[in-house]
């Protein structure tokens, strides 16, 4: 069982971890993405402003994308304060419950950034989890050249 790892949102580069680099370490896949609460600047995604779309998150589902959607919304983010992120196989699974509890086996993918100072990652497989802990601590440049 794997648990879950907390670096800081600020490399020693002091360049900051960005959630499309985080995506970046994940293969294409047919789960269905949720955010459940936002606090950014940039576009929203389906054309709507980030007020409307950090609203929405906060309902029981929060906001529901699918991958190629999720790739898409996190490539016009600005900037990333908070975020709440979970991944399953299907849509009933989306379960805030247990991501709030920090009980994330039930989860194919938990992504969290608390106030700009941390991110909290969680995979199911192991080695996706180790990918994205690189690149986040390392950056994507830095990590495609080991």
């Amino acid at each position: 069982m794997n648990s879950f790892q907390v670096f800081s949102a600020f490399r020693k580069d002091k360049s900051k971890v960005q959630l499309k680099e985080l995506l970046s370490s994940i293969c294409d896949n047919s789960w269905v993405w949720s955010i459940y609460y936002f606090g950014g600047i940039g576009n929203g995604p389906d054309q709507l402003d980030i007020d409307q779309f950090s609203k929405l998150t906060k309902s029981k589902s929060g906001y529901l994308f699918e991958w190629l959607k999720i790739k898409s919304f996190a490539d016009q983010i600005e900037d990333l304060w908070d975020c709440a992120i979970i991944a399953n196989k299907n849509k009933n699974d989306q379960d805030h419950v247990n991501f709030e509890k920090r009980n994330f086996n039930s989860f194919e993918i938990a992504i969290e950034v608390f106030d700009s100072t941390e991110w909290l990652i969680w995979a199911q497989d192991q080695k996706v989890q180790e990918k994205m802990f690189n690149i986040g601590k390392f950056g994507l440049a830095a990590y495609k050249g080991q």
